[in-house]
């Protein structure tokens, strides 16, 4: 999932929880509140279309690596053994590093959604109350 797409329908929950709540709609000013529950249902989707897109490219990827070494070896007979098992560990690292880089950047917007969407559901209320009671 894209994360620009998920800020943005997040940002668009929560103006129209807010707008909702400022109009009084349904005589009901929660609604608000009830947009930061939205928003953490959103932040749980992104996290899960997260790991499941790279599930599959992490298959792709181990499906694939071994008939690129194999590949690498037949049309370059000459090339040394060892060089071969020295790109093939350089490639593991790269594979290792990139996996730890999108866990934690999905673990990062994972937690800024979640954080954000709980503050607004346990407290999206209580503006609109000062503007209704004042």
């Amino acid at each position: 999932m894209n994360t620009y797409i998920t800020y943005c329908v997040a940002v668009l929950i929560a103006c129209l929880g807010a707008t909702l709540s400022y109009v009084e709609f349904l005589d009901d000013i929660d609604w608000f509140a009830r947009s930061g529950s939205l928003i953490v249902i959103v932040g749980i989707l992104y996290t899960i279309l997260e790991f499941y897109a790279h599930q599959d490219d992490h298959k792709v990827l181990k499906r694939e690596a071994p008939n690129a070494y194999a590949n690498l070896k037949y049309e370059h007979k000459r090339l040394d053994e060892k060089k071969v098992k020295i790109w093939k560990q350089k490639a593991e690292a790269l594979e290792d590093d990139l996996k730890t880089g999108l866990e934690k950047r999905t673990m990062k917007h994972e937690g800024i959604l979640l954080m954000t969407g709980t503050l607004i559901w346990g407290f999206g209320d209580l503006p609109f109350r000062f503007f209704v009671s004042g």
